[in-house]
């Protein structure tokens, strides 16, 4: 086992002190959240770490596919949506089914950054109602 890359997260509902823990004689650090199969594990289970890494991911790769999906691209718009399909769609697709437990108010944070990128994709103005997600045929969060 790699001691440099171990970490202890203590789930516990209330807070309790830390008890060291050991692996061959060196102390496994403690930590708040955990990162294991790409999916970010909190100590209270409440997936805001995750919901936070994955908004920063979907902002990340829209900010790199501007050029190919703003507002000047030349790019039609199935092929905008076959862009993001692909690349920004996945981020926040993967290990979904553990999403169960997520408060509404986190899954509203991935909502708004998909509103962001459909807004992007389509080069409509900055308010305009969410009828984008209709025409466009994509499913919310």
């Amino acid at each position: 086992m790699n001691g440099d890359k171990l970490v202890h997260v203590n789930s516990a509902l209330h807070i309790t002190t830390y008890i060291p823990v050991m692996l061959n004689q060196q102390i496994i650090p403690q930590n708040n959240s955990a990162k294991y199969l790409g999916m970010h594990l909190d100590s209270q289970f409440n997936w805001k770490h995750h919901v936070y890494q994955k908004k920063l991911q979907i902002k990340q790769k829209m900010h790199k596919l501007f050029w190919l999906v703003g507002r000047h691209s030349e790019l039609n718009l199935t092929s905008k949506r076959l862009l993001y399909i692909s690349i920004v769609k996945a981020i926040w697709i993967y290990g979904i089914q553990l999403w169960g437990c997520v408060i509404k108010s986190n899954i509203g944070k991935i909502q708004r950054c998909q509103r962001i990128a459909f807004h992007t994709i389509v080069a409509a103005y900055r308010y305009n109602k969410n009828i984008i997600l209709r025409d466009l045929k994509m499913l919310s969060v």
